[in-house]
């Protein structure tokens, strides 16, 4: 890989696997298995994996997501469904004020540090952020837990959190200007579109500490930023940094009504990003390259 002058990155994201519906993780091994995203250096999901962190759905993630850790090929964070208490009943709502939430965050980073070169950044209190080591150095993608503020929060807003942000701020002071870098998280950063009409941004869905984290965007000149949570596709430039969001992999698109995955490309040298969607129920043209 260090021989190499680009970077691929599968992108996954809101496969709420869930019991009773068993072909959401049919169709996420079947993503899985495709030959695009077996060759990408780094399958990088971005949360919502659940429907709503019970033990079972935990387990079953772990099992769909083994073999790619274990290659040292995997990102995952947490996302609102995974963490807080949107989507539970009464029944289950003690069991996660017990201290499951940092149980599950703990999981993910677990099976994000896996294999390969990645490690945690943060504070001895959390796992993350987790930073992967791509490319010899040359890419660093870093997973940050964006739902710091989900927690108890029906609404499904997110925060990073000071002390999350301070690590990835020293750690990236710590780089070079040739090393190229990738944020993947669950909410999204920039301003996104609701598609209400009228009622086209939700304060219900937002990151609370989006202009913290857009100030490390500005200030290191990231290339690219993953994340998820809206289950529709979308991108932009926001300054230098291109932002991919990804819709949900097993639920398809609120605007395209398709399944696919995203496979973006870093140019090492130049940072240029190219992104490619791979449809996953299309027989011919399955593969369509995206105007970034």
């Amino acid at each position: 890989m260090s021989g190499s002058t680009t970077i691929t990155l599968a992108h996954l994201s809101d496969l709420h696997l869930r019991r009773g519906h068993p072909e959401r993780a049919r169709i996420a091994q079947r993503t899985l298995e495709l030959p695009e995203v077996e060759k990408a250096d780094l399958v990088v999901i971005t949360g919502d994996v659940t429907e709503s962190g019970l033990a079972y759905e935990l387990d079953a993630a772990e099992e769909l997501l083994e073999a790619v850790a274990a290659e040292g090929r995997l990102m995952v964070v947490p996302g609102n469904h995974d963490t807080s208490l949107h989507g539970l009943n009464a029944s289950n709502i003690i069991n996660r004020l017990s201290g499951a939430r940092r149980e599950i965050s703990e999981r993910f980073a677990a099976l994000s540090a896996r294999g390969g070169n990645a490690r945690p950044i943060g504070s001895r209190h959390s796992p993350w952020p987790i930073r992967r080591d791509l490319a010899a150095g040359r890419c660093l993608v870093y997973g940050l837990d964006s739902t710091r503020a989900a927690f108890g929060d029906l609404l499904a807003r997110g925060c990073c959190g000071e002390s999350q942000l301070d690590a990835l701020d020293r750690d990236l002071d710590d780089l070079s200007p040739d090393q190229r870098v990738v944020f993947a998280l669950h909410h999204h950063v920039t301003r996104h579109p609701s598609g209400r009409g009228a009622f086209d941004f939700d304060p219900a869905l937002e990151l609370l500490d989006k202009r913290d984290l857009q100030k490390l965007l500005r200030r290191y000149q990231v290339e690219l930023v993953l994340h998820g949570h809206r289950h529709r596709f979308w991108h932009r430039r926001f300054r230098d940094t291109q932002v991919i969001g990804g819709a949900s992999t097993t639920l398809g698109c609120h605007q395209r009504k398709e399944r696919f995955v995203v496979l973006a490309t870093l140019d090492l040298q130049t940072g240029e990003v190219t992104a490619r969607v791979r449809y996953l129920d299309r027989e011919e043209d399955g593969v369509e390259t995206v105007e970034l």
